[in-house]
């Protein structure tokens, strides 16, 4: 190893430019006949991984790990792990790092064959989630258990897939990789590629007439003229035979396995009439660049982005019954058909695998949403219209990045509401944000209830003597929050909606409860929650992730800067498992039917009481970052901080816990939207 540490200074030019050098550990002279480069490693948590491209593929039987200072020398024993690409191997090993290593190492390679060592790189240990999302997506796409691989459930029905190919001045290139990707389907599977010309120079005309004549499956309609993309999509779903038609865009792909996938995801949950699944999106080359994983159908999401984008599959007969695509919605026809589709109630299933892939070509969404800035008026009208179909009065805005919309539910009849703040240690905050909240312009009336410490009450006798609206609760210093004192405190204070603000936190909004109140017009959401940001402004969390390993109450996105669009979900209202009490406002109905089911009496849980009690109850619980409580210090206590593995949490919600989170889409990270590697993040 000292030798191995002595050539790492010799070769700090190499490890600038990622080159390899092989050298003979005996005579230190380099071995010409032995080629070799690293395209990229990764460090991080437990588990070492390493994609390595060899010529030819020679694959060391260990690896030297050096660190900068010496101190830290360790020979890893790796697994070797092949890939489809011939040239690439992905070296697996577990070893335990120190907790607060930070310095640089150099990796060394050994061969057997040839006794030659090789430094692969220079590379600053770091944690998964300081990755960029592309890199955490270039490690998913070489690990074994992520790679995608057909199912071998037996067939239980046998249907037939329309795949729609619109083509309007294709990239002859792209275009044929489309094609080839719906040819090139794996498994048995049977299917149908129709593909609707509007407008196509000579090369791609004769391309495509050839290719019909060789694939008897292969159907080309040339328009006499063109029709744009709606009415191109119907003709070719007039031409589609099959029980499902998908949707194919001309300069994108799908996996080989896509159909394959679909066919026993429909045969697991009979016939639906909406698929869709993960995509991700490539460069103009193909490269996979950064995936999209999504959640569940949510119709609340679906209100504010096309989440659902891509792989479309709709069964024939129920798009039929909708009458597919509208003219005058181009750029966002596919979401103007999925909002009329709310109104039938559709069966839809999210497969949770990327099957599409999205080309960020010069003039695609996929690059820019104001590639087609048509597409976000489209997109207003067909919300609009639905909330016109369905009687609801909205106020309707752009939201903050392209592609969204706000909406936020006019209300005739403001509710009085009751906030429950829970004491600081500042005084003076308690009265600052008490008033603040009772003079906020709210044309319902308020009540503002301060729980505080009963040793604190004199500081706050004032303040309840000059507003009728504020009250004080005095409490024992051993009292615990738990959703039982919400209990007493609803019954004591009666109104049709509560709010909770825990201490030292404040409202951002001074719209925050018109905000929020709107959304309770859904006579199915009983909890609306607001989004936390720290004292920076930057998100605590756009929704919690439930987790039965771990402190419940993890923080999805947290850390992620508000200038940040994600995929959407921390600036969209949505459906969530779990919310933080903090800044909840909450139906006394529920309160009164949770009460009814004797929940024990037990500390800092109150927002897995409510939440899961809600969905039992078989109602919505809604993320709405529209209304957002900021944090005044670091370290204020976080009542969401519990432990999961209380005895009494897990007989009474275990079985909701224990199920996939149907909002949080499984293969990502709990804190971004990044991929989630599971054997490195062990925390998850």
């Amino acid at each position: 190893m000292r030798l191995i540490q002595s050539i790492v200074n010799r070769l700090l030019s190499f490890h600038r430019e990622q080159k390899l050098l092989f050298v003979d550990p005996a005579s230190r002279k380099p071995i010409a006949h032995i080629q070799a480069f690293a395209q990229r490693l990764w460090i991080m948590g437990d588990i070492r991984y390493m994609a390595i491209k060899y010529k030819p593929t020679n694959v060391p039987t260990h690896i030297s790990v050096v660190s900068q200072s010496g101190e830290l020398t360790k020979d890893c024993n790796f697994s070797v792990h092949e890939t489809e690409d011939n040239d690439w191997v992905v070296l697996e090993s577990s070893f335990e790092w120190p907790t607060d290593f930070q310095e640089e190492i150099s990796v060394f390679a050994h061969f057997e064959s040839s006794k030659a060592a090789s430094t692969l790189v220079k590379w600053q240990y770091v944690s998964a989630s300081r990755l960029s999302i592309e890199n955490q997506y270039a490690i998913t796409r070489h690990l074994p258990e992520l790679a995608e691989s057909p199912d071998s459930t037996p067939w239980l029905r046998k249907l037939l897939f329309s795949i729609i190919i619109p083509v309007y001045n294709p990239n002859l290139l792209y275009l044929r990789d489309c094609i080839e990707s719906a040819i090139n389907q794996k498994g048995p599977v049977d299917f149908e590629i129709i593909l609707t010309v509007d407008e196509i120079d000579s090369e791609g005309k004769n391309y495509l007439s050839n290719i019909a004549k060789v694939h008897a499956f292969i159907h080309v309609h040339f328009n006499a003229e063109v029709r744009h993309i709606s009415e191109n999509l119907n003709q070719g779903l007039k031409l589609a035979s099959g029980d499902y038609c998908c949707f194919l865009d001309q300069d994108d792909f799908i996996e080989r396995n896509a159909l394959h996938t679909i066919q026993h995801w429909i045969n697991e949950d009979a016939l639906p009439d909406i698929i869709y699944s993960d995509e991700d999106k490539t460069l103009s080359n193909g490269k996979p660049h950064r995936p999209i994983y999504k959640p569940d159908f949510d119709p609340y999401l679906l209100k504010s982005v096309n989440y659902v984008n891509h792989f479309l599959i709709v069964k024939r007969a129920f798009g039929n019954q909708l009458g597919w695509f509208r003219k005058g919605f181009e750029g966002a026809q596919d979401y103007d058909f999925l909002i009329r589709a709310l109104a039938y109630e559709p069966t839809v299933v999210h497969v949770s695998k990327i099957l599409y892939h999205w080309r960020m070509t010069p003039k695609s969404t996929a690059t820019a949403f104001s590639n087609k800035s048509y597409a976000g008026k489209a997109m207003k009208q067909a919300l609009m219209e639905h909330f016109n179909r369905i009687e609801k009065d909205v106020r309707l805005e752009e939201g903050k990045f392209p592609g969204m919309l706000n909406y936020y539910p006019n209300v005739e009849i403001y509710p009085d509401v009751v906030i429950f703040c829970f004491d600081s240690d500042d005084a003076k905050f308690d009265r600052m944000r008490s008033k603040e909240l009772m003079k906020g312009g709210y044309p319902g009336q308020i009540k503002v209830v301060l729980v505080v410490d009963e040793s604190k009450v004199s500081a706050f006798r004032k303040l309840e003597s000059n507003f009728d609206n504020f009250f004080i609760e005095p409490v024992s210093a051993e009292t615990t929050f738990s959703t039982n004192q919400l209990f007493r405190l609803s019954k004591k204070y009666k109104s049709p909606v509560y709010g909770v603000l825990l201490k030292n936190s404040e409202f951002v909004e001074s719209d925050f409860l018109e905000k929020a109140i709107g959304y309770f017009n859904d006579s199915n959401v009983d909890i609306v929650s607001s989004m936390g940001v720290d004292p920076s402004g930057n998100l605590l969390h756009a929704g919690l992730i439930p987790s039965m390993q771990k402190p419940l109450g993890l923080a999805f996105m947290k850390g992620m800067s508000m200038d940040h669009p994600g995929y959407f979900r921390k600036d969209a209202v949505r459906q969530v498992t779990l919310a933080s009490i903090n800044g909840m406002f909450i139906r006394s109905n529920l309160l009164s039917e949770l009460d009814d089911m004797k929940i024990p009496e037990r500390p800092t849980v109150a927002h897995v009481d409510l939440c899961l009690g809600a969905r039992k109850l078989g109602r919505s619980v809604l993320f709405n970052p529209h209304c957002s409580v900021r944090v005044r210090r670091e370290d204020t206590d976080n009542l969401d901080d519990s432990d999961m593995r209380d005895q009494s949490v897990r007989s009474q919600w275990g079985e909701t816990l224990n199920r996939s989170d149907l909002w949080f889409n499984a293969n990502l990270s709990c804190t971004s939207e990044r991929p989630l590697l599971r054997r490195f993040q062990t925390n998850v």
